[in-house]
């Protein structure tokens, strides 16, 4: 998967939609910066290689 900046991903946390800012490779896992749609709230989550194929991407915004 290409997951981009700017592109929004459905299932990265449970509570809402968030728009990626920057995706790393740490080996086997990705380190995800994010911003909350709706709370425009920052964070960065670092998931395993599995749980980054399985993520949803809704549009890619602009």
């Amino acid at each position: 998967m290409a997951l981009r900046p700017g592109q929004i991903v459905k299932n990265l946390i449970p509570t809402e939609p968030v728009t990626i800012n920057k995706v790393q490779k740490l080996g086997a896992s990705v380190s995800i910066s994010f911003s909350g749609v709706n709370t425009n709230r920052a964070n960065t989550k670092v998931i395993s290689s599995s749980e980054f194929e399985a993520l949803e991407i809704r549009f890619y915004r602009n």
